[in-house]
């Protein structure tokens, strides 16, 4: 009973601190679902799936799904990607989108290259209470749980959801700008108001800065700005490559004075890359949350090769 309530105060001051999701990472199949613009830019066809755990050995019961297909084709002169996400809050509440990516590749100069996309999902919450225990149901002198005088009500929600985005391609280096959840759809499952999909802004960079052409080592830095109503979040950092290995690290900022540093490594064995990533907070203002923030593992497959002589341009983004 008092893990139930502690579980429910925790989600709301979840939601309040990090929106209506698990929280975006840098890893590549989240920023290909996050900018539509970016689909296809890397050539081929490729599969990622990822699982993230976030606040590990808490029993939150927190954790993020997602299986990303991406990949270009000449017939529609651009990429496409097919993504599933699915974020699990505590047993409570469970967020399911599905959707399909657009891009439109196209020269705009010498070694000037833009992506432009638009992307189309639905998104599904559902809300399970049994089991919640509110503050109203305590008797702290009994130890005992009174019927609550608040119904939660178990209502599903649906709704279509859009985004869109561009990338910019030059020399060795792209700039992205998105803007998700463009028409804010309402997904509130109770009688006690709206709770809306908020706008997001996503603005990402990275390139490659090659230190030693014989060995194939390759410095890859990585920056992103997230910001939306009453959320902002800064990201800087590299990932150190070779084909068969690469370790990444990240510098994470939000508005709420939380300093987050990411380390992972990444595996390559021909067509296969298998990662993970670690992140864990070094500044707060105080104990609400653990130093371990999440465990993320990840997986991904290529499946086949274009002829680069065919596409516009192509760019390797960090293997994150």
């Amino acid at each position: 009973m008092g893990r139930n309530l502690l579980i429910l105060l925790f989600l709301f001051v979840s939601f309040g601190a990090t929106g209506q999701n698990t929280g975006m990472d840098l890893s590549t199949s989240s920023m290909i679902v996050g900018n539509p613009g970016m689909a296809g830019v890397q050539g081929g066809g490729r599969l990622y799936f990822s699982y993230k755990n976030v606040y590990p050995g808490n029993r939150y019961n927190i954790y993020s799904l997602r299986a990303v297909f991406d990949g270009f084709f000449e017939g529609i002169h651009g990429g496409a990607s097919l993504f599933v996400t699915n974020d699990k809050m505590g047993g409570m509440v469970n967020d399911l989108r599905s959707g399909l990516s657009y891009s439109y590749h196209f020269r705009a100069g010498e070694d000037f290259y833009v992506g432009a996309g638009l992307s189309a999902s639905l998104f599904y919450r559902g809300y399970d209470f049994t089991g919640a225990v509110l503050p109203d149901q305590i008797d702290a002198v009994m130890g005992v749980a009174y019927p609550s005088g608040e119904i939660f009500v178990n209502r599903s929600i649906m709704r279509p959801d859009i985004s869109s985005g561009v990338v910019l391609m030059f020399g060795n280096y792209y700039a992205g700008l998105s803007v998700a959840h463009l028409t804010q759809p309402a997904i509130s499952g109770t009688d006690y108001g709206e709770t809306l999909l908020r706008r997001e802004i996503l603005a990402n960079f990275g390139g490659d800065i090659e230190l030693n052409e014989d060995n194939g080592l390759i410095l890859k830095p990585i920056s992103a700005i997230v910001m939306g109503k009453e959320l902002f979040s800064a990201t800087l950092g590299a990932s150190l490559e070779i084909p068969q290995l690469s370790v990444n690290s990240l510098l994470i900022y939000h508005n709420n004075g939380y300093l987050d540093l990411q380390m992972g490594v990444t595996a390559t064995a021909g067509a296969v890359s298998l990662y993970y990533n670690y992140l864990f907070n070094i500044l707060s203002h105080n104990n609400i949350f653990s130093i371990a923030l999440h465990h993320q593992v990840g997986l991904s497959i290529g499946l086949y090769n274009v002829d680069k002589r065919k596409s516009i341009k192509t760019m390797n983004f960090s293997k994150i």
